[in-house]
């Protein structure tokens, strides 16, 4: 499922209702999708490539701390803290894309659900 285990206790119609707030988004290899620091208000489900998750060493080194593929979710907290800044820096391994929501979008969404 996309969205993996973020999503996977979220009925069906309701989930359907969050793709079609999404943008679609298309990543080239390499194209960094948001860098550390950036605002963190976009949640990422990944439709097709992989997508690395870096942060850069006190000594300038570059660390991969995670690796996310098809059915996958980055991003997640921007849908929940609104003073949150992006932890790490995010590219894509490989040509691909991405479902996005904002979290306004993704706000207005809970409030009509409810």
């Amino acid at each position: 499922m996309l969205g993996g285990e973020l999503f996977r206790n979220l009925p069906e119609p309701e989930f359907r209702r969050l793709v079609a707030i999404a943008q679609r988004r298309r990543f080239a290899r390499n194209e960094v999708v948001f860098h550390r620091g950036d605002p963190a208000d976009t949640l990422h489900l990944i439709v097709r490539g992989r997508f690395a998750a870096r942060v850069e060493t006190a000594v300038g080194d570059t660390v991969t701390v995670s690796v996310h593929g098809p059915g996958d979710a980055f991003g997640e907290l921007a849908l929940l803290d609104l003073e949150q800044s992006r932890s790490t820096t995010v590219a894509a391994l490989e040509p691909g894309g991405t479902y996005s929501v904002h979290r306004d979008d993704f706000t207005r969404l809970r409030l009509w659900v409810r």
